[in-house]
């Protein structure tokens, strides 16, 4: 198994070949595309274990840190754990990998997983652009209805029964490879119309906040640091 020191060093060289675009801070690397987005990689590192865990995610540059959502302490936006949609890379249900035996399978193994996150942010970018294809199809009533099925997978009486509510989630169909909460996807929603001059549908998004199921999981003390943003 290599060292962490060479694990280190390998992920260095491999971003820098396959994502010279982005810049590194600490484990977490960082770019913001044309239409505005702000797309993060982020490592995890476990060097007790000698594994590593590889997270994404998207963002978009005028909206603030989402990290009243984050369940890590001392974060700095933007890394994955700050944005608004997230997402982890997984092969056969682990989001975890060994370093490898050697510099040569470490480095495939990494070139893989890097570039499997550009593919999924890439498409991203491609699709929603600077948000406004967003509206069109996660509208608030799509939204509040994923807020209804969302405390149905919460009540759930079993795992399965949470999976095949969660499959039922039209912004999950929308967003594979994301796990995303309604809420803070809702807010994102308000901070895109919020910029596209859409005011009606900014108070709609910040209503689905309030829901059964959506609150419980956004700390409403943040509000009075968003609102009067969103509503001026």
């Amino acid at each position: 198994m290599i060292s962490t020191k060479e694990f280190g060093r390998l992920r260095r060289e491999v971003m820098k070949e396959l994502a010279p675009d982005f810049v590194q801070s600490k484990n977490n690397y960082v770019r913001e595309s044309e239409n505005g987005q702000i797309h993060c990689i982020g490592f995890s590192i476990f060097s007790r274990d000698s594994q590593f865990s590889l997270e994404y995610g998207l963002h978009y540059a005028f909206a603030p840190s989402f990290d009243i959502y984050s369940s890590r302490t001392k974060t700095t936006h933007p890394e994955p754990a700050t944005c608004a949609l997230f997402g982890a890379l997984s092969i056969d249900g682990s989001r975890t990998y060994t370093y490898g035996d050697n510099l040569e399978s470490s480095k495939e193994k990494l070139e893989s997983a890097v570039s499997e996150c550009l593919v999924r942010l890439n498409t991203f970018n491609e699709k929603w652009g600077d948000g406004n294809t967003m509206l069109k199809i996660l509208t608030p009533k799509v939204m509040r209805e994923d807020a209804i099925n969302f405390l149905k997978i919460i009540n759930a009486s079993d795992v399965h029964e949470q999976q095949r509510l969660s499959d039922t989630l039209f912004s999950r169909c929308e967003l594979p490879g994301l796990d995303s909460l309604v809420g803070p996807l809702s807010l994102l929603l308000a901070f895109i119309a919020k910029e596209q001059d859409k005011i009606d549908s900014v108070e709609e998004y910040l209503e689905i906040l309030e829901m059964r199921g959506v609150s419980r999981f956004f700390n409403q003390t943040h509000k009075d640091e968003f609102l009067p943003h969103l509503l001026s």
